[in-house]
């Protein structure tokens, strides 16, 4: 019976008028940042804080977020696959719109997770969600105490109708 039910409940939502699931996207964002250490004793975990300015190449026909650039800021606990970090960011489209987004990451896999929070202009009342896989990283930096990388950017996102 509760079966029954649940699979009636999926069925009606799958094809209620009007309830969306959100415009998909994918997206390769490279990145170059600086990273600053918090501490030093060996006894605590490595802990610090970085810094990152990117750009974002669409993958998606609807060319969502196509050469928006980026500015993240993040803390990180541990490194290599024990690492889990946070991170606060804001993405600026061509035309000067911003989405304010946050993510999270475990592990050294290079996936992370986050979720557009806001937006001005055209992303006002944005909501979504988006993973991302690091897909390159630069084994020499150009610079002591930088890195540089590319991630695979995919997710959804809403906007209210206008």
């Amino acid at each position: 019976m509760i079966r029954r039910i649940l699979f009636s409940l999926i069925g009606l939502a799958l094809f209620m008028p009007g309830l969306s699931f959100g415009e998909e996207f994918e997206g390769i964002h490279c990145y170059s940042g600086t990273f600053t250490p918090m501490n030093k004793n060996r006894e605590l975990p490595m802990m610090f804080s970085w810094k990152q300015n990117g750009i974002i190449m669409s993958k998606s026909e609807n060319k969502f977020l196509d050469n928006a650039t980026t500015h993240w800021e993040g803390v990180q606990v541990r490194i290599g696959e024990p690492r889990e970090g946070y991170t606060v960011g804001h993405i600026i489209d061509p035309d000067g719109d911003m989405i304010a987004a946050y993510g999270i990451y475990k592990g050294l896999g290079g996936g992370s997770k986050g979720e557009f929070k806001e937006g001005t202009g055209k992303y006002k009342g944005i909501k979504g969600s988006f993973t991302s896989k690091r897909i390159a990283s630069g084994k020499k930096p150009p610079w002591p105490g930088t890195y540089q990388r590319c991630r695979l950017v995919k997710g959804t996102f809403e906007l209210p109708p206008n």
